[in-house]
Protein backbone atom coordinates (compact mmCIF):
# COMPACT_ATOMS: atom_id res chain seq x y z
CA UNK A 1 0.00 0.00 0.00
CA UNK A 2 1.44 3.37 -0.93
CA UNK A 3 1.04 6.63 0.91
CA UNK A 4 -1.93 8.48 -0.66
CA UNK A 5 -0.12 11.75 0.09
CA UNK A 6 2.26 10.99 -2.83
CA UNK A 7 -0.57 10.42 -5.31
CA UNK A 8 -0.68 12.72 -8.34
CA UNK A 9 -3.52 12.41 -10.83
CA UNK A 10 -2.56 11.70 -14.45
CA UNK A 11 -2.55 14.53 -16.96
CA UNK A 12 -4.96 14.18 -19.87
CA UNK A 13 -3.08 15.24 -23.01
CA UNK A 14 -6.06 14.96 -25.35
CA UNK A 15 -9.49 13.39 -25.55
CA UNK A 16 -9.67 13.61 -29.34
CA UNK A 17 -8.75 10.01 -30.17
CA UNK A 18 -10.84 7.34 -31.86
CA UNK A 19 -9.95 3.84 -30.61
CA UNK A 20 -6.20 4.40 -29.98
CA UNK A 21 -4.15 1.43 -31.20
CA UNK A 22 -0.49 2.47 -31.18
CA UNK A 23 1.83 4.79 -29.29
CA UNK A 24 5.35 6.05 -29.98
CA UNK A 25 7.68 8.74 -28.63
CA UNK A 26 10.46 10.80 -30.16
CA UNK A 27 11.91 14.00 -28.82
CA UNK A 28 9.18 16.24 -27.40
CA UNK A 29 6.35 14.51 -29.27
CA UNK A 30 4.07 11.56 -28.69
CA UNK A 31 2.58 9.90 -31.78
CA UNK A 32 -0.73 8.03 -31.70
CA UNK A 33 -2.24 5.61 -34.22
CA UNK A 34 -5.99 5.11 -34.05
CA UNK A 35 -8.73 2.86 -35.31
CA UNK A 36 -10.00 5.66 -37.50
CA UNK A 37 -6.85 5.23 -39.60
CA UNK A 38 -5.22 8.45 -38.43
CA UNK A 39 -1.76 9.20 -37.10
CA UNK A 40 -1.56 12.26 -34.84
CA UNK A 41 1.27 14.01 -33.02
CA UNK A 42 1.11 15.92 -29.73
CA UNK A 43 3.81 18.15 -28.28
CA UNK A 44 4.44 16.97 -24.70
CA UNK A 45 5.12 20.47 -23.39
CA UNK A 46 1.65 21.66 -24.49
CA UNK A 47 -1.05 19.54 -22.86
CA UNK A 48 -4.68 20.10 -23.85
CA UNK A 49 -3.66 21.09 -27.37
CA UNK A 50 -5.42 19.94 -30.50
CA UNK A 51 -3.39 17.01 -31.88
CA UNK A 52 -1.57 17.63 -35.16
CA UNK A 53 -3.10 15.32 -37.78
CA UNK A 54 -0.28 13.78 -39.82
CA UNK A 55 -2.32 11.22 -41.79
CA UNK A 56 -6.05 10.85 -42.06
CA UNK A 57 -7.94 7.57 -42.15
CA UNK A 58 -9.84 6.56 -45.25
CA UNK A 59 -13.11 4.67 -44.92
CA UNK A 60 -12.61 1.21 -43.44
CA UNK A 61 -8.82 1.58 -43.06
CA UNK A 62 -7.23 1.76 -39.61
CA UNK A 63 -3.74 2.22 -38.18
CA UNK A 64 -2.99 -0.89 -36.12
CA UNK A 65 0.33 0.11 -34.53
CA UNK A 66 3.23 2.52 -35.03
CA UNK A 67 6.93 3.08 -34.44
CA UNK A 68 8.91 6.33 -34.56
CA UNK A 69 12.56 7.15 -35.12
CA UNK A 70 14.50 10.41 -35.51
CA UNK A 71 13.22 10.95 -39.06
CA UNK A 72 10.20 8.75 -39.78
CA UNK A 73 6.88 7.45 -38.53
CA UNK A 74 6.19 3.81 -39.49
CA UNK A 75 2.78 2.23 -39.13
CA UNK A 76 0.61 -0.74 -39.95
CA UNK A 77 -2.17 0.26 -42.36
CA UNK A 78 -5.00 -2.28 -42.46
CA UNK A 79 -8.61 -2.62 -43.51
CA UNK A 80 -11.63 -4.40 -42.05
CA UNK A 81 -10.90 -7.53 -44.11
CA UNK A 82 -7.42 -7.95 -42.63
CA UNK A 83 -5.47 -6.75 -45.67
CA UNK A 84 -2.68 -4.38 -44.83
CA UNK A 85 0.64 -2.72 -45.49
CA UNK A 86 3.73 -1.41 -43.72
CA UNK A 87 3.89 2.35 -44.24
CA UNK A 88 6.53 5.06 -43.79
CA UNK A 89 6.45 8.87 -43.83
CA UNK A 90 8.48 11.76 -42.53
CA UNK A 91 7.57 12.81 -38.98
CA UNK A 92 6.27 16.07 -40.47
CA UNK A 93 3.55 14.06 -42.24
CA UNK A 94 5.03 14.31 -45.75
CA UNK A 95 6.27 11.71 -48.25
CA UNK A 96 4.05 8.78 -47.29
CA UNK A 97 5.11 5.51 -48.99
CA UNK A 98 4.24 1.83 -48.81
CA UNK A 99 7.25 -0.25 -47.71
CA UNK A 100 5.46 -3.62 -47.88
CA UNK A 101 1.97 -4.39 -49.21
CA UNK A 102 -0.24 -7.48 -49.31
CA UNK A 103 0.05 -8.38 -45.62
CA UNK A 104 -2.63 -10.52 -43.97
CA UNK A 105 -3.70 -9.08 -40.61
CA UNK A 106 -0.52 -7.13 -39.88
CA UNK A 107 -0.44 -6.34 -36.18
CA UNK A 108 2.82 -5.07 -34.70
CA UNK A 109 5.66 -2.86 -35.90
CA UNK A 110 9.10 -1.85 -34.60
CA UNK A 111 12.13 -0.08 -36.08
CA UNK A 112 15.87 -0.01 -35.53
CA UNK A 113 18.43 2.31 -37.20
CA UNK A 114 18.33 0.33 -40.47
CA UNK A 115 15.11 -1.65 -40.79
CA UNK A 116 11.41 -1.97 -39.99
CA UNK A 117 10.02 -5.19 -38.48
CA UNK A 118 6.39 -6.31 -38.45
CA UNK A 119 4.17 -9.22 -37.58
CA UNK A 120 1.41 -10.71 -39.71
CA UNK A 121 -1.12 -12.61 -37.61
CA UNK A 122 -2.97 -14.53 -40.31
CA UNK A 123 0.20 -15.37 -42.27
CA UNK A 124 1.94 -16.32 -39.01
CA UNK A 125 5.14 -14.50 -39.84
CA UNK A 126 7.64 -11.90 -38.70
CA UNK A 127 9.14 -9.81 -41.50
CA UNK A 128 11.78 -7.14 -42.03
CA UNK A 129 12.31 -4.51 -44.73
CA UNK A 130 15.00 -1.82 -45.08
CA UNK A 131 13.83 1.63 -43.93
CA UNK A 132 14.72 2.99 -47.35
CA UNK A 133 12.51 0.38 -49.04
CA UNK A 134 13.46 -2.71 -50.96
CA UNK A 135 12.58 -6.38 -50.88
CA UNK A 136 11.14 -7.64 -47.58
CA UNK A 137 12.46 -10.79 -45.88
CA UNK A 138 10.67 -13.30 -43.69
CA UNK A 139 12.53 -13.74 -40.38
CA UNK A 140 10.16 -16.31 -38.84
CA UNK A 141 7.16 -18.23 -40.20
CA UNK A 142 4.82 -20.99 -39.11
CA UNK A 143 3.72 -18.99 -36.06
CA UNK A 144 0.18 -19.20 -34.65
CA UNK A 145 -0.73 -15.51 -34.31
CA UNK A 146 2.22 -13.14 -33.79
CA UNK A 147 1.22 -9.72 -32.55
CA UNK A 148 3.36 -7.15 -30.67
CA UNK A 149 7.02 -6.82 -31.62
CA UNK A 150 10.12 -5.06 -30.26
CA UNK A 151 13.79 -4.86 -31.22
CA UNK A 152 17.07 -4.15 -29.50
CA UNK A 153 20.60 -3.95 -30.95
CA UNK A 154 20.89 -7.67 -31.63
CA UNK A 155 17.47 -9.36 -31.45
CA UNK A 156 13.84 -9.21 -32.55
CA UNK A 157 11.24 -10.09 -29.86
CA UNK A 158 7.55 -10.81 -30.42
CA UNK A 159 4.52 -12.29 -28.73
CA UNK A 160 2.86 -15.27 -30.43
CA UNK A 161 -0.72 -15.64 -29.17
CA UNK A 162 -1.27 -19.35 -29.27
CA UNK A 163 0.33 -22.70 -29.43
CA UNK A 164 -0.87 -26.16 -28.60
CA UNK A 165 -4.27 -26.26 -26.92
CA UNK A 166 -5.94 -23.14 -25.63
CA UNK A 167 -4.49 -20.15 -27.53
CA UNK A 168 -5.28 -17.76 -24.67
CA UNK A 169 -3.21 -19.71 -22.15
CA UNK A 170 -0.37 -20.80 -24.40
CA UNK A 171 1.00 -17.48 -25.58
CA UNK A 172 4.73 -17.31 -26.13
CA UNK A 173 7.37 -14.59 -25.98
CA UNK A 174 9.86 -15.35 -28.74
CA UNK A 175 13.28 -14.03 -29.75
CA UNK A 176 15.45 -14.33 -32.82
CA UNK A 177 18.84 -12.79 -33.71
CA UNK A 178 18.63 -10.11 -36.38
Amino acid sequence: MWDRGDFRPPVVLTTQLTWPTGLGFRGNHVYVADGGGSITALHLACPFQTPQLLFSGQGDVYAADLAVDDRYVFWIHANAWGEGAVMRALRSGRDEIVLVSGQEEPAGIAADPFAVYWTSRKSGLVGVVPKTGGPPRVLASGLVSPKRIAVDRTHVFWMDHGGAGDAYHNGRLMRLPK
